[in-house]
């Protein structure tokens, strides 16, 4: 009786699945981005210049999973964009944005910010409404 050959031998499929867990490890404790918004000056006046600054944490940014958006409005009215790729990622697991305004003639501001990743879409968009001082 002629033997049958294997097509796949046992070495080879130890490398394939070992490939495929050290691959699929880097998103085992990933998560949806999550960002927060912080008021960075004291006091919010019409007119004014404040400072805002985002914080996006999400584990596992990589070349095939990563945060791939930033967005940011304020009012409806003025909006900022960061976009990454992966030959262009994040600069960290957590990290930071910061942008200038200058406050309008209004009783208060509404801020919304959300970051989307590549794979696991976004945790939702986060609002935060600081009252303006006249």
């Amino acid at each position: 009786m002629p033997s049958i050959r294997k097509w796949i031998s046992p070495k080879l499929a130890g490398i394939f699945l070992g490939s495929f867990l050290l691959l699929s490890s880097l998103h085992i404790f990933a998560n949806e981005p999550m960002v927060t918004i912080q008021v960075l000056t004291e006091e919010v006046v019409s007119g004014e210049e404040i400072q805002i600054e985002l914080t996006i944490s999400h584990n596992a940014n990589a070349f095939l999973h990563h945060v791939e958006w930033v967005n940011l409005v304020i009012n409806e009215l003025q909006s900022y964009h960061w976009a990454y790729s992966s030959f262009d990622l994040p600069p960290g697991e957590t990290f930071k944005r910061a942008v200038s305004f200058r406050v309008p003639n209004v009783e208060r501001i509404t801020i919304v910010a959300e970051a989307n990743c590549l794979r696991h879409g976004s945790s939702g968009k986060k609002t935060l409404v600081v009252p303006v001082k006249k």
